[in-house]
């Protein structure tokens, strides 16, 4: 999932990318999570960031399987991953570390699924603290 961020101030265009296994559950869930964090950012009169996004997903089965993958990778300012094997996976393909927040999310979630849900929005509100 790609989560687009830009500073209304200078324009500054952010790139973030949430990845699952396959795009079905937990990066979408994690999208709209991320938005609705950024909404409340936003609705917040005492905070001047004005963020604004538009949101993607995409799971690590299908950017293997893509021939430009490195392309499609090299553009994120930060990535958000499920397990710690894809993790591992993207810096075998010369993501930096550092750049890369494993969420700790096993495969046992549906789309929308409340415990994932409760989970995502304490982990993310975490790394959204910092995004100005």
């Amino acid at each position: 999932m790609i989560l687009d961020f830009f500073t209304m101030e200078n324009q500054e265009r952010r790139k973030y990318l949430f990845m699952c296994l396959v795009g079905q559950n937990r990066s979408p869930t994690a999208a709209r999570v991320a938005r609705d964090l950024v909404d409340s950012i936003n609705a917040d009169e005492d905070d001047a960031r004005n963020l604004d996004i538009s949101m993607h997903y995409n799971g690590i089965c299908l950017v293997r399987k893509r021939e430009d993958k490195m392309d499609y990778l090299a553009g994120f300012e930060r990535y958000f991953v499920m397990m710690e094997e894809m993790r591992d996976e993207l810096v075998d393909l010369g993501i930096d570390r550092k750049k890369i927040e494993c969420l700790y999310l096993d495969d046992i979630y549906g789309r929308e699924d409340k415990d994932l849900v409760r989970r995502l929005e304490a982990s993310l509100k975490v790394c959204f603290l910092d995004v100005k």
